[in-house]
């Protein structure tokens, strides 16, 4: 645990925000010491991190610590009676299917086309799998130009975005790796925002995560599949490396990258928690 906390400093220390340290903190604390939104949202991530574990060939002993990190939030979950079924079954279903994964020795993925059917279009679910299908470029501009609609502070929409398209994707239904699943993916868009325009802290992200919504919820209704990639996982942190080769000027700072094209994975959405355990009102 100490070098978890370690590396929560220096990566804090890299990307200059209390964050990563933030997070290996409350990691470190028993669990009984914990909030129940803290242990639900634990459970969600932990669990999510191996269901992507076994979406990946098999290797003795990975994901065994995360299985039982897993284990022990579940019976926490239990134990405090909270009244999250779909996450619980959820999770319990996840670690069955490690088991399975530990058992058969290969990946566990459930290949081929997602259709929209009648499944509400805000469930989005984060694709990994790519087909060698590759979407036109108007479909991406149809994207791009529905993300414009969304509304933003002040209205400044002050977003520059930068579309690398992939000549030869490399599609690889062996591994859920992010180094594979960016080179299979057709087309990669950076969404950079101009920091000149922002006085606020917070504003631009704000705008970002709306315009990258409309986006993505574009790119579902036309038949394309997503996977958002946090800027600071891939990029160095000044990003004058990726300024320079895309000919930006300093202002303008990337917060946002997703992987754009034709899916080639049925995915199953991890539930949600219940609205009544996330809002509270209150009369004034």
């Amino acid at each position: 645990m100490l070098k978890k906390i370690l590396k929560g400093l220096m990566d804090s220390l890299k990307f200059k925000t209390l964050n990563p340290l933030c997070f290996q903190l409350a990691a470190a604390k028993p669990l009984s010491k914990v909030t129940n939104d803290y242990l639900v949202a634990k459970l969600k991530h932990e669990a999510h991190l191996l269901d992507k574990n076994i979406k990946n060939p098999y290797k003795a002993k990975h994901g065994l610590e995360r299985k039982m990190y897993v284990s022990k939030l579940l019976k926490e979950c239990k134990t405090r009676e909270l009244d999250q079924p779909r996450i619980l079954k959820w999770a319990e279903h996840v670690l069955a299917q490690y088991e399975r994964w530990l058992e058969y020795q290969e990946p566990i993925v459930q290949f081929g086309q997602l259709e929209l059917n009648n499944e509400n279009i805000f469930s989005v679910p984060s694709v990994r799998f790519w087909s060698k299908d590759k979407p036109e470029k108007k479909l991406i501009y149809q994207c791009i130009e529905t993300a414009q609609l969304a509304p933003a502070s002040c209205n400044r929409q002050a977003f520059k975005v930068v579309v690398v398209e992939n000549s030869l994707p490399k599609t690889n239904e062996s591994s859920a790796l992010n180094s594979s699943m960016f080179a299979a993916a057709a087309y990669r868009v950076f969404i950079y925002y101009n920091r000149s325009n922002y006085t606020e802290k917070f504003s631009a992200a704000i705008d970002v995560g709306m315009f990258s919504q409309n986006f993505i919820l574009e790119a579902k209704r036309i038949g394309l599949g997503c996977c958002c990639c946090y800027a600071s996982e891939h990029l160095d942190k000044p990003q004058n490396e990726y300024r320079q080769k895309f000919n930006l000027e300093k202002e303008y700072y990337c917060l946002l990258t997703i992987l754009v094209g034709t899916p080639n994975e049925i995915v199953s959405k991890p539930p949600r928690a219940t609205v009544d355990s996330l809002v509270k009102f209150y009369k004034n």
